[in-house]
């Protein structure tokens, strides 16, 4: 790893000034002491301390001793955040081979207003880190309570916001496989999405909300009840061309009768008569389509509901977005011989 064109910065020293603030405050009347001198003296003494870090910090690096000098840098942020610190443990962090927790340093050191040469080595460090390293997300979940974690570190909790869409929060992670997972509160089924994130230059939208499969009875058998429906409304159709048949033949028999009635004489319908038989034969069955028909399209739109796609929360990791299918129960049938002093049978054990 090269070091940073010329020599090390580091924040100003402030020894002196806290000699001279104590210098100060004990040659004035105890009376006369300002109460707000007290934090002021305070933070001093804090960037006192934060300095002498920073110092001993960049000796352990020299000599080697890389993740001693991260403590230290981390020590030293926690008393005074300077742009300085910032660098120079993002520095530290890439040597250590942690690149997700060198940018945010390298972000707030560009942010906090880090002096040249800092700013613009940090800036091309992070442009560095985004083209070869880490990859950005975009984590989404709009369930209250939710406990948000990559990779078993906990990122954020939601909390439910005004609008009620839940939280988003982006973050960046090294090119790979990554699990993200959502604890969620009370009986909602936990989310686990197992993903590779490539570098893009668009984020990865990782959206963690309860997932549902939808699954029917009879999964082979989707056409069963749209067939049987068909078939009544066949029959239906069937039907009502029978009873339009058997209006024909009516009509025929009639225009025969009164034809041979209109001569005065008796008519001998036996010529005839089929007409009306046959006009009966029809509008009877017509009858029976239509309650055949009836009977079918009923049956079917029951079984259509039976068959419906019914929700179920899925509880496994989804791998790469896509939900890992379960394989259904295979049919299997057992028989076992029973053996008794009072008598003997058969058991006969099945699963469907």
């Amino acid at each position: 790893m090269t070091a940073p064109p010329g020599p090390r910065p580091r924040p100003r020293a402030v020894l002196p000034l806290v000699l001279l603030g104590l210098g100060l405050a004990l040659a004035r009347p105890v009376r006369a002491q300002p109460v707000a001198l007290q934090p002021r003296l305070v933070f001093v003494s804090a960037q006192a301390r934060a300095d002498e870090l920073f110092e001993d910090a960049g000796k352990d690096r020299d000599a080697g001793l890389i993740g001693q000098a991260a403590r230290k840098y981390r020590a030293a942020l926690r008393l005074w955040p300077h742009p300085t610190i910032h660098y120079h443990l993002a520095l530290v962090l890439i040597e250590l081979d942690q690149p997700v927790d060198a940018a945010e340093h390298l972000e707030a050191a560009i942010a906090l207003g880090a002096q040249e040469p800092e700013r613009q080595h940090a800036r091309q460090k992070l442009d560095e880190l985004l083209a070869r390293e880490l990859a950005t997300v975009v984590i989404t979940c709009p369930r209250p309570g939710a406990q948000i974690s990559i990779d078993n570190d906990h990122v954020l909790t939601v909390e439910k916001d005004r609008l009620h869409t839940g939280m988003t929060r982006v973050r960046r992670v090294r090119i790979g496989w990554h699990t993200f997972a959502a604890q969620m509160p009370g009986d909602a089924a936990d989310v686990v999405i197992r993903r590779y994130v490539d570098r893009s230059t668009r984020p990865a939208v990782i959206k963690l909300e309860e997932q549902w499969t939808y699954r029917r009875r009879w999964e082979g058998r989707v056409w069963a009840p749209w067939t049987v429906i068909g078939g009544g409304v066949l029959l239906g159709l069937t039907g009502g061309a029978l009873q339009l048949a058997a209006s024909a033949s009516y009509q025929q028999y009639e225009r025969r009768r009164d034809a041979c009635s209109s001569d005065g004489r008796s008519c001998d319908q036996s010529g005839f008569a089929y007409l009306r038989d046959r006009g009966d034969l029809e509008r009877t069955l017509g009858i029976v389509g239509y309650g055949i028909a009836g009977a079918a399209i009923v049956t079917g739109g029951v079984l259509a509901y039976l068959n419906r796609p019914v929700g179920h929360r899925i509880k496994q990791a989804r791998i790469d977005g896509e939900p890992r299918r379960r394989q259904a129960p295979r049919p299997s049938a057992a028989i076992e011989p029973l053996v008794s002093p009072d008598g003997g049978g058969v058991m006969v054990m099945g699963r469907f």
